[in-house]
Formats: C-alpha cells, structure tokens, sequence
C-alpha cells in the first residue's frame, strides 16, 4: 500500500507542514530557529519521514512516497543533484540517515521522494491558507 506523505516548508512563519493521505490529516510545526526557505523544505521532509517511521514502522508492507514543491531538496535528495552549500549538506546528510532505517535502496530514491507542482502539494496549499487566515486576521 502506498502511503503518500505531502511536505513542505515555508519561509513566512518559519514553519513546516506535512500531510498524510490516509489518515487525511496536516501536521503543523512552527521551528524556533530561523531558517531559509531551502532549510524549511528539507525540515518538512526530514519531519515527514519521522513521522512515517513512527506511525506506520520500518516494515514492507507499506511503500513511503515523500512528494513536496521543491526542486533542490527532491533533487539533491533523489536525483543526485550536487549539494553545493555546508548548511544544506548537513540536512541533506541528516533525510539519508532517517532514509536509512527504511532499508530503501539508495538507487531508487527517486521512487520514494518525489516533485510536483506547487498547486499539487497538499502541504504548501495548506501552509498558503494559514498564511492567508493571519493575514486576514490583522485586518
């Protein structure tokens, strides 16, 4: 059984969201360290695997596909893109060793982390709606 885990990060509120299409539910997480955005998407990642592992275990009975709205991270992650900044290399290090438990082999990463359009991404389009209720709400 696919279990499709939406992630994503965003710089307004420094904040990540993730969510999980079976339970149907959005995770919310506010970091206290500020980050760039590129920082808060590989958070939302490392995030959602977390949760992954503890709500649905190590075993092979489910297949975890990770799916979020940037191209560095899934990139970096899944393609093989070069990872030219320490700070990103040390989050990069940090989604393999959560990966690792997982028994993926690393050759089909693409597989299990995936990119999709911003208007897909169930994460961002509640991040944007957050957003959009404070916004509202100052006026």
């Amino acid at each position: 059984m696919d279990i499709k885990i939406y992630f994503d990060g965003g710089s307004v509120g420094n904040r990540v969201c993730w969510y999980d299409n079976v339970a149907k539910k959005y995770y919310v997480k506010n970091l206290i360290k500020k980050c760039t955005n590129n920082e808060l998407e590989y958070w939302a990642l490392i995030l959602a695997i977390k949760y992954y592992k503890k709500v649905y275990g190590f075993g092979d009975e489910f297949n975890p596909i990770f799916i979020g709205d940037s191209q560095l991270v899934v990139g970096q992650v899944a393609k093989g893109f070069k990872c030219n900044f320490n700070h990103l290399k040390d989050l990069q290090t940090k989604v393999f060793q959560e990966l690792t438990p997982l028994h993926m082999n690393t050759d089909t990463y693409d597989q299990h982390i995936i990119w999709i359009g911003r208007d897909s991404n169930y994460a961002g389009m509640h991040l944007e709606k957050l957003i959009n209720r404070e916004r509202s709400n100052r006026i």
